[in-house]
């Protein structure tokens, strides 16, 4: 299947989003996601809140990683989304998020779902991949960034 950054399209980077509360962020995101498979974006966002629900996927540091499982979906599909202004995500961490990486499975989600979260965590837990990402300037910056930073880390999610 890849690693994370084979699956980012220049299509699923969204670069200064500029969204006034983890809602919108969640809407907008849902209809990008859409773009990309045959799964309609409403779909998509009930299944994300439905997820959001258990508990925040906010991991601190400026970073979320909203995902679910998604019936009717063909593969999985990943967006990427720098924030203008910080989200505040509800929950533990009581942070501000930036970096929100979308991810959604095929149902039952599976080892591969649980592998790429890994991936995520490994990648934002790099000191320079959050930098890096605030310096791109275009979806293909944002794609190299995760290329470079996923070439570092180990894992294959196949």
């Amino acid at each position: 299947m890849g690693k994370i950054a084979d699956l980012l399209k220049d299509q699923d980077v969204l670069i200064d989003l500029d969204v006034p509360d983890k809602d919108a962020l969640f809407d907008v995101a849902s209809q990008g996601l859409a773009k990309g498979c045959q799964v309609p974006a409403g779909t998509i966002l009930a299944a994300l809140m439905r997820r959001e629900r258990l508990g925040p996927t906010a991991l601190g540091q400026e970073v979320a990683v909203p995902h679910a499982s998604v019936e009717g979906l063909d593969g999985i599909h990943v967006l990427y989304a720098r924030l203008k202004q910080p989200c505040f995500f509800d929950g533990a961490t009581g942070m501000p998020v930036v970096h929100a990486l979308f991810l959604i499975v095929p149902m039952p989600a599976n080892q591969t779902h649980l592998d790429m979260l890994a991936e995520v965590a490994r990648l934002f837990s790099q000191p320079d991949f959050q930098k890096a990402l605030r310096r791109a300037e275009s979806p293909s910056g944002i794609r190299q960034a995760f290329q470079e930073y996923c070439e570092r880390s180990p894992a294959r999610i196949d």
